[in-house]
């Protein structure tokens, strides 16, 4: 019995225990199950935030991974789709400028048909009320019909069967831009973490609508961020299957469970630090986002990256790449450390740069972040060790964070921590990430200001350069003048835009505008015309007091980037100065071919001049001494009359010609205008007839010219029957003198006056007058206006080229039906008294008896010229040659009173010949006569002052008042 009890004690001992066991094999269950429920629980939570980061970095990626924004619209919608419930999905952008907004997105259940471009009324919708809040906004109605009387333009989505709404703005740079619409068919379905959501991805699309056409490197950037996120993701997957791993071995092993503990909260920790690191970042990205210049962006990245890496002090150096060299631009300090690191680096630490080579470069870019242990290995050795170590010790530094910040693989600048060795190790991935954020963002910003600088470049070149710059549409309107319109038209650059083509071009310069227009618009319908050719045209433009000036204007097309023509950029120069030049040099190479038409019809003249003379002057004696010795009544009387008119109008011809030529053979002499004009009124009245008046007007006090008579005749004549041609019926012609001076301004404006003191002769008649274009021919030898038979056109070219030979200049006023005025300047002559010789005109009083030595080497013209001394009463030795005058002069043993000799001959020139026989005869005198051209005759000193000389052909009477005049 007693064993049997304690064995029954022991039983309910064994089974006592056993419960105890079993209670704590149940409560070590039950401690298992919650810690297995903790941890499904840190991975739901885990796996969440993982999978809202993960579809966060794809849409980072997608936005970033093309330039086209309709693709980003549409691969945006497609991943945010994975991370909200969305039935229908919007975005409209905003317009501030003018309040205005359309459709630029929409995807799922169509909402009234409506499509991408579409405008939407802003007033009263629920688009108005997001952008004034700049809040998002969810709506998630019990009661439709309350909701759509406060925002009537909801109506369509309701009726479309939608049951949710949630719009975010789209926020840039502190600008809204557009709404971001979500909307599920279920009833309450978005929730604050939906709305926070939707505000993250909202910044992301606003950010990339912003600068999708800013930077055409955002596809390769954002490419780099897909390569960090996936790298992010990669790590979360891996950290993930660990956890997995760890809840496996919890599940079998109980023993283990302070390991997986440990396990769950280092887990958690690294879940806590990747998701603190990524939120910083997200704040740095909008801090640099926000900067307000370049200056305040490079302060920010050194501050961002201290803070980022808990350093005492942080600086930034901007690579040069002309230089190629680092310089310290920022210096960030943590406010305990402040006075320490700045009174350490000092000012002059923004002095200093380290130069980078080649070889630098690449190891920096390949090696992107650095921990070395000093400043001596992070300087490549530049810095020496001892100062490394000082500078480390003094700020109290243990560790060093190098990173080198690039873009595109360029190099932007390096960022330097000075840790002090107690704060966490930031993940390689977060600094990559900083790296791709500040590399971006800074080149991002010089690309801006580099645009900046070009416009204000291009801005301050259009607004001060003296060239006009203007820009015309494809409609031909302005749509830009630059401020030289003020100065080359008198408009400012406003009044200017407002005018049309009409209001700025001549009617000429108009149609040749439009016709180049209509040309190149043919030639680009064409499809293979040369995108980059210009025009360049001389037009006539309007300035503002109604004068024109001529510019020139080099025209080229404005492209889009199809190199479609946009536009019409003009570039216009005035050129009315080069265009006066230009006229002046026209007018100058007209009067160099004046001068040579001149040359070659006096060569002509002057090649034919001696010998048509010596004949014509033969035909001349004959007659004359054919005549002496008719009867009045004798019928052969008129016909050597007529035969003597025709030598004399042909030798009139020869002396129209060289003076025309300039090559007369001139006697000028000191002579009064007055007294002269006043002895050819009566022979000019004969000349023009009963039926015109002639007129004369002399001016007192005229002071004396120089010039040969004849010509003042010649010049009267020409210029008094041109105007009585011109007059039909009765008329008027007036003759007048007068005194005029001239200074060197106003002989500026006209090529053909010289400064100084002229003698006016001016014939002025009020027949039919002339146009422009006769104007413009009038000297031009054998130019008539009338008719075949009665005029040989020599007229004013004879007065033109008489003027010209005495240094003098004509000017002509005419207009048709006003008549015409010829004004005859010529130089004042200061030099001795005036002799008015008289001209002997009866021959018969002009007899001699002396003995003369004629010589003449044309035996016609001699043997004339001896009947006619012979008629005088001369005695006559007659010589055809210098040798033969030599000889009768040595031979003939009377007195030689005058020697008349030719002054071209062979072997001897007349000139030679008279030295050669002053030594024989000394007190012999002398007559010279020629039928040459005064360039031919005048450098042998015929025509030098009181040497006598007689022109060919001569008439009996001429010939024999230069014996007398010789002689006496």
């Amino acid at each position: 019995m007693e064993n049997r009890s304690r064995t029954n004690y022991e039983l309910l001992e064994e089974i006592s225990a056993l419960k105890q066991q079993i209670k704590e094999l149940e409560q070590s269950e039950s401690e298992r199950k919650l810690a297995e429920e903790a941890m499904r629980e840190s991975e739901g939570r885990f796996r969440g935030m993982a999978g809202e980061m993960a579809v966060i970095a794809e849409i980072s990626r997608v936005i970033g991974s093309t330039l086209k924004i309709d693709e980003v619209y549409e691969r945006f919608a497609t991943e945010a789709k994975k991370l909200i419930s969305v039935d229908s999905l919007a975005i409209n952008l905003y317009k501030y400028q003018n309040k205005t907004m359309r459709v630029a997105h929409v995807s799922g259940v169509s909402i009234d048909h409506r499509k991408q471009g579409d405008p939407l009324v802003l007033e009263g919708s629920l688009s108005e009320a997001v952008i004034r809040a700049q809040t998002g906004l969810r709506i998630q109605p019990a009661n439709i019909d309350e909701i759509v009387s406060r925002f009537p333009r909801l109506f369509p989505i309701f009726h479309a069967g939608l049951r949710s709404i949630m719009c975010v703005p789209l926020v840039s740079r502190d600008e809204v831009i557009g709404v971001l619409h979500f909307r599920s068919k279920t009833p309450n379905a978005y929730t604050e973490r939906d709305l926070g959501l939707a505000e993250r991805i909202g910044a992301q699309i606003a950010g990339a609508i912003a600068n999708a056409q800013l930077f055409s490197e955002l596809k390769q950037a954002e490419e780099a961020l897909e390569r960090v996120h996936d790298e992010l993701e990669q790590h979360v997957a891996d950290r993930t299957e660990e956890l997995m791993r760890v809840n496996e071995d919890l599940r079998t092993e109980i023993t283990e469970r302070k390991q997986a503990e440990a396990a769950l909260r280092e887990s958690e920790q690294n879940y806590r630090l990747l998701a603190t690191y990524h939120k910083q970042l997200n704040d740095i990205s909008i801090g640099f986002t926000a900067a307000s210049s370049t200056e305040d962006l490079l302060n920010r990245i050194a501050d961002s990256f201290r803070l980022l890496t808990g350093a005492i002090a942080a600086t930034f150096s901007v690579y040069n790449n002309k230089t190629r060299d680092l310089k310290v631009v920022s210096l960030s300090t943590d406010p305990i450390s402040s006075s320490k690191v700045e009174s350490i680096f000092g000012p002059g630490l923004f002095e200093i740069r380290m130069p980078v080579s080649a070889e630098d470069m690449e190891h920096m870019l390949r090696q992107g972040v650095r921990r070395p242990k000093d400043l001596c290995e992070l300087s490549f050795g530049i810095i020496p060790q001892d100062i490394s170590d000082a500078v480390m010790n003094a700020v109290g530094c243990r560790q060093i964070i190098a990173i080198a910040i690039s873009y595109a693989e360029e190099l932007v600048g390096t960022c330097i921590a000075y840790l002090p060795g107690d704060q966490p190790v930031v993940p390689d991935d977060a600094l990559k990430t900083y790296i791709y954020l500040s590399g971006l963002t800074v080149q991002r910003r010089w690309a801006e200001d580099a645009l900046r600088e070009s416009e204000e470049k291009y801005r301050l070149i259009a607004e001060n350069t003296a060239d006009l710059i203007s820009v015309l549409d494809m409609n031909l309107r302005f749509t830009y003048v630059s401020p030289a319109s003020m100065r080359l038209r008198g408009f400012t650059a406003e009044e200017a835009m407002q005018q049309s083509l009409e209001q700025v071009l001549t009617p000429e310069a108009m149609q040749l505008g439009l016709s180049v227009f209509e040309e190149e618009m043919q030639l680009e319908a064409s499809g293979t015309p040369d995108p980059d050719r210009t025009r360049i045209l001389e037009l006539e433009e309007y300035k503002k007091d109604g004068s024109t000036i001529w510019v020139e204007v080099n025209l080229s097309f404005l492209r889009d980037k199809d190199r479609k023509p946009v536009g019409i950029l003009i570039v216009s120069r005035d050129i009315s100065e080069r265009r006066r030049a230009e006229e002046e040099l026209n007018k100058s190479k007209e009067q160099y071919r004046q001068a040579q038409k001149m040359e070659a019809i006096g060569q002509l003249a002057g090649g034919v001049a001696h010998d048509f003379n010596n004949m014509l002057n033969i035909i001349l004696g004959y007659s004359q001494m054919a005549l002496m010795k008719i009867e009045p009544t004798n019928p052969l009387r008129a016909d050597i009359m007529e035969i003597m008119n025709a030598a004399r109008r042909s030798a009139d011809l020869v002396r129209q010609l060289l003076a025309f030529a300039r090559k007369q053979t001139i006697a000028p002499k000191a002579l009064d205008l007055n007294d002269t004009v006043a002895g050819m009124l009566n022979m000019l009245r004969k000349l023009i007839g009963e039926n015109i008046d002639l007129l004369w007007m002399p001016a007192a006090n005229l002071w004396p010219v120089k010039m040969d008579p004849a010509q003042i005749d010649q010049i009267l004549a020409n210029l008094t029957v041109n105007a009585r041609d011109s007059i039909f019926g009765v008329g008027n012609i007036t003759i007048e003198t007068g005194k005029a001076e001239f200074n060197d301004a106003y002989c500026s404006k006209y090529t053909d006056f010289v400064p100084g003191q002229y003698v006016l002769l001016a014939v002025s008649d009020n027949g039919c007058g002339m146009d422009k274009e006769t104007l413009e021919k009038i000297y031009e030898p054998f130019f008539t206006t009338k008719e075949i038979g009665k005029g040989t056109g020599m007229g004013l070219a004879t007065v033109h080229g008489i003027v010209k030979q005495n240094n003098g200049f004509v000017n002509v006023y005419s207009e048709p039906g006003k008549g015409t005025t010829f004004k005859i300047y010529l130089p004042r002559h200061e030099e001795g008294e005036m002799k008015i010789d008289e001209l002997y005109r009866q021959a018969g009083h002009l007899a001699g008896t002396e003995t003369v030595l004629l010589v003449e080497d044309n035996e016609a013209l001699l043997k004339m010229a001896k009947i006619m001394l012979e008629g005088l009463g001369y005695t006559v030795l007659a010589a055809g040659s210098p040798d033969e005058a030599v000889k009768l002069a040595e031979q003939y043993e009377g007195e030689v009173h005058l020697l008349v000799t030719d002054v071209v001959m062979p072997k001897m020139s007349g000139r030679d010949l008279q030295r050669r026989l002053s030594a024989l005869r000394p007190d012999m005198k002398y007559l010279f006569m020629s039928g040459y051209t005064t360039n031919v005759i005048a450098h042998r000193g015929i025509l030098d002052e009181g040497v006598n000389f007689l022109q060919k052909p001569f008439h009996m009477e001429e010939l024999a008042a230069k014996l007398r005049e010789a002689l006496e």
